[in-house]
């Protein structure tokens, strides 16, 4: 059991056409995190592919959570910093997002 994992896999696809085997990639990687976190243990989990967009990646997170059993509350949002500047013109700048996440004990 660990008290703190760090996710920041490289993007798991390049292109939309690839995005639901991406998907299905990190839920199995964050099953297999939270299964691996402590009671109060905390996860910093994070994706760089502007296919997947922060609703897909909540989804995925909370899917994982059903299949390893557990439960989180969210601490904070992250966000890609200035010098990753998003342009609104070119939806594919919005790519870096991440989420920092407390386990909490299962209800």
């Amino acid at each position: 059991q660990y008290d703190l994992i760090i996710l920041d896999p490289p993007s798991f696809t390049k292109t939309r056409g690839r995005l639901q085997e991406a998907l299905r990639g990190y839920r199995e990687l964050h099953v297999r995190a939270f299964k691996l976190l402590s009671r109060d243990g905390v996860l910093a989990t994070f994706s760089c592919s502007h296919h997947v967009t922060e609703n897909s990646f909540a989804q995925m997170i909370t899917n994982a959570l059903t299949d390893a059993r557990r439960s989180v509350r969210r601490l904070h949002r992250l966000e890609q910093p200035l010098d990753h500047p998003v342009l609104p013109t070119l939806p594919e700048t919005e790519y870096l997002r991440g989420v920092l996440l407390e386990m909490m004990p299962a209800r």
